[in-house]
């Protein structure tokens, strides 16, 4: 699976969970939900920024350079 798609399905998937977390029962107050939403929001932007592709082996390099 492509970096991107991964990024993306894991992105969704924390933000979906987020939401049902805030929308539901266990979240009471809308300043509650606001701040679990505001600090839920910094892992996927964390992995967005850190998370790259990794770096081709020479191997690889070389065969590229080849075609």
């Amino acid at each position: 699976m492509r970096t991107d798609t991964t990024k993306a399905t894991l992105t969704a998937a924390w933000i979906l969970g987020l939401g049902v977390v805030a929308a539901s029962d266990y979240v009471t107050s809308g300043a509650s939900r606001a701040l679990v939403l505001a600090f839920g929001l910094v892992p996927p932007a964390v992995m967005w920024v850190f998370w790259s592709a990794p770096v081709p082996s020479l191997s690889e390099s070389i065969n590229r350079a080849r075609r």
